[in-house]
């Protein structure tokens, strides 16, 4: 039996149809996880509404235990509903950007914080959270262990996790 282009030609058409709309089903939602790209200031028509930088040593609750680490972590987030978070190491006196993550599609509601719980696991963990209430804690949106390590941010599953907003200070 012989088959001839005029019958791959639509199911090759066919095909394709399906694939584009099992991708665009898939993305359903507005809010899209990417490597973050920093940029030093933000379009003149978005304006930076949060913005956090942290050494890794700090321990704001108890001074005397702080220590200067080579990883900052910092996040920053836009009017726009886009949050950027980037973890930098220093090496020989230069920092770094090591890794780094970007959250789009966010409301006014999703906070960044650092005030997530997890019994099994000692690494650092940042996280956005939908929630406007100080240190009520629940589940986040979207979560990372930062692996100091290999310098990676580890998506969680967040359901595993209890984080909260820290109170003002």
């Amino acid at each position: 039996m012989r088959i001839t282009a005029a019958f791959y030609s639509p199911l090759i058409l066919l095909l394709s149809l399906a694939c584009s709309k099992r991708e665009s089903a898939g993305n359903s939602t507005d809010t899209s996880v990417t490597a973050a790209t920093p940029v030093a200031t933000p379009p003149s028509t978005d304006s930076i509404t949060y913005q956090l930088s942290w050494n890794m040593g700090r321990d704001p609750d108890e001074p005397e235990n702080s220590y200067k680490s080579r990883f900052t972590i910092a996040a920053r987030q836009t009017s726009s509903g886009r949050i950027d978070i980037l973890l930098s190491a220093d090496s020989a006196g230069r920092s770094a950007v090591a890794d780094s993550v970007g959250v789009s599609g966010l409301t006014s509601a999703d906070h960044f914080t650092l005030g997530c719980l997890r019994e099994q696991n000692a690494k650092q963990i940042v996280a956005i959270l939908r929630d406007s209430v100080y240190e009520r804690r629940s589940h986040p949106r979207f979560a990372w262990a930062v692996d100091t390590l290999s310098g990676r941010f580890i998506q969680l599953a967040p359901d595993s996790l209890r984080c909260f907003i820290a109170g003002p200070d």
